[in-house]
Order: structure tokens, then sequence, then C-alpha cells
């Protein structure tokens, strides 16, 4: 599972392939939290039966510069170093299946080792491992969320805004089509609710059932009129109203993160505070991966 480049758009570093020795791309390293409680054994978990958060993302790649000429690696050399000027930028790898779509996180350089050793020639065969930072360690794949950072060719379908299709939202009581998951990890969706010429929805509120229980469930406490667009935002923990911030309108939540997407099939269901009401929505969100 090979990193392949860093950055988007007209700036983008490329690792050369045939020359990469070895990577980790994979968050595998929790934090849980535990306290030792005096005369008994164990301790207390914090966290009770929920998932332990992630540890900050550290993904290293390691490969070799080579040129043929004497004089060519300093300038190999100054276009690796000024990779640390580009900030915050996405991060690519390729599964091993090249079938596969490529996953993507946001990572920032912090460590370069390029260590200039001339009695091993180094000004031709140069090693060099490079380290990200990943504050948000998840791989995504933008299968039903486009990309959001500019019009990209991903080459697999993808389409800016996303695959996500309109699904009407009528009466009290709603059933959406199945929201599947095809990555390891949860994914946090941004949910769209759309109100056309003479329709109108009352207290939108997005629900995950699981074994028919209510697991999850965020939405608005307000009346949407025609024209207006409700997005909900569960990544960012933000709702806005036609480009507004209307956080302050949102409903209560039974977890921290609103609505997740488990791995696989996941049922979703909105509810509205009128039989009259009508709409139209769109559930999106990046396969998501560890």
């Amino acid at each position: 599972m090979p990193l392949i480049r860093f950055g988007h758009g007209s700036r983008v570093y490329t690792f050369p392939e045939e020359l990469i020795q070895n990577s980790d791309p994979r968050f595998r390293d929790a934090v849980p939290r535990v306290t030792r409680l005096p005369g008994v054994h164990g301790g207390f978990d914090h966290l009770g039966d929920g998932i332990a958060p992630m540890e900050i993302g550290n993904v290293r790649v390691a490969f070799y510069l080579a040129v043929d000429d004497l004089g060519e690696m300093d300038a190999l050399r100054d276009e690796l170093t000024a990779l640390l000027d580009w900030g915050k930028d996405l991060l690519w790898m390729q599964p091993d299946d090249p079938d596969e779509a490529e996953r993507f996180c946001w990572a920032r350089l912090n460590n370069i080792q390029m260590p200039q050793q001339e009695a091993k020639f180094t000004d031709v065969h140069q090693t060099v491992t490079l380290s990200f930072q990943v504050s948000d360690p998840h791989w995504y794949v933008p299968r039903m969320e486009g990309p959001l950072w500019g019009t990209v060719d991903w080459g697999d379908g993808c389409k800016w805004g996303g695959d996500a299709a309109l699904q009407t939202v009528s009466g009290t009581s709603t059933t959406l089509a199945a929201a599947n998951n095809d990555g390891n990890a949860i994914a946090l969706p941004r949910v769209t609710f759309y109100v056309g010429a003479g329709q109108s929805l009352v207290n939108p509120r997005i629900q995950r059932l699981k074994n028919a229980l209510v697991v999850d469930e965020i939405g608005y406490e307000g009346t949407l009129a025609a024209g207006d667009i409700l997005e909900i935002n569960c990544r960012e923990a933000s709702i806005l109203l036609n480009k507004q911030d209307a956080y302050a309108e949102r409903s209560d939540f039974l977890h921290p993160d609103w609505l997740r997407l488990e791995p696989g099939s996941n049922t979703l269901r909105v509810l509205t505070g009128s039989a009259g009401g009508t709409g139209k929505v769109a559930v999106r969100w990046y396969d998501t991966y560890r």
C-alpha cells in the first residue's frame, strides 16, 4: 500500500515509485484512558465501551534519489526541502489492488532525513526518509463525497459535489436508501436538505438506526421554506442554513459525532414535524479507512 504523492492541483511532488524502499501508511495507534483504582483489580475506563480516540498520525516513506551526473543531486534535495513550506496538503496512497481507488489524508511534512555522506556517494545515490504528521488519522476515498478543494479528475467516476442521489423526504417519517460505507472505520457524513418551490420542512431530523433502535440523530429546530438549503456537516460539527451559521438551532444529539456511518450498510431515517412537509435530502461521505 505505497504512498504515491503529496499535494494537489499544480503543486504536486510524486514519490519515485521504482525507488521506494518502504512506507508505513496505516493508523494503528489508539489512545485509551484508564485510571488505576486503589484496592481493586484493573482500573476505571473513562471511555466506557466506546471506541478509543486515535493518536496523531505519523506517516513515513523512505526512498532513493538517483542521478547520472554529478551536480544534479542538489536540485533534487532543494525540491524536497521546499515541501516544508507547503503546509498541510493532501497525501495520497494507492492500495495494493490497482483497481481500488486512491485514498487521501490531510498531512503536514514535519521531518526530512537526508544525510549527505560523500564516502557513500550520496552525490549520485541519496537516501531519503520523509515523516508526515496527520492531525485527522484517517484515509478517505471520495466516492459519495466530491472533492472539496477544487475540480479534480479522479479517473474513477467521482464527480464534483459527490455521487449522492437526491432522495425525497415527505410526511413525518422517511426511510432513506441504505448508506454503504465501504471503508473499515466510521465515516462522518454531510447531510444536505433542499426545499423546492411550494415545499417546506418543519424540524427536519436525521437518525441512524441499528436493530430498529435509534443510535444517532441530529437535526434542525425550525421551518425550512421554499428555496432554503440546510447543511448538517458532521465532520466539521457545523450547521449552515443558506450558507449562514445555524448551529444554535440544532437539535439534541445522542453522540458527540452527531451521525456516524459504520463500515457496511447503515439504515437512515428522516423525521419531520409536519405530515404535509416535503423536500429533498442528500447524504454524502468519504469512505473512511485507518
